[in-house]
């Protein structure tokens, strides 16, 4: 037991240092700010599950590097609307954006203007496959 509540506490200490990342015994929060939006790590933690599970053309929240709003309570806080593009709502939507179930991510690190699929795409396109050489 004294084992298991020190991995707990380790754990709370590395990534959910603010106690609002905290719910229950876990904490609720994306891989992205988790690994200090460091591409190379996040890709290396979903990269497994992305070629197991779908091909590289289905990008999902923490595969793109979404971030998280722990001040919207209980798991909500992981469940905000899914960044499509840099326009209106995201992509999302095209109701007014009181009308969300959820407020976008709009910090300017994680918010949809900077991280999305369409922007992803483009990066995984041009590693992927890049263009003829001029």
């Amino acid at each position: 037991m004294v084992d298991r509540r020190r991995k707990r506490d380790y754990m709370y200490d590395e990534y959910a240092v603010d106690k609002a990342m905290r719910i229950n015994l876990g904490i609720r929060r994306r891989l992205a700010p988790m690994m200090e939006n460091d591409r190379r790590r996040v890709e290396l933690l979903t990269g497994p599950a992305a070629v197991h599970a779908r091909n590289s053309d289905h990008l999902l929240r923490d595969e793109i590097g979404m971030g998280d709003n722990v001040y919207l309570g209980d798991r909500n806080g992981v469940r905000t609307p899914m960044q499509w593009n840099g326009g209106w709502n995201a992509g999302f939507s095209s109701a007014d954006p009181e009308r969300l179930y959820s407020p976008l991510i709009s910090n300017p690190v994680y918010g949809y203007q900077a991280i999305n699929v369409g922007f992803a795409e483009a990066i995984v396109r041009t590693r992927c496959c890049p263009g003829p050489e001029v």
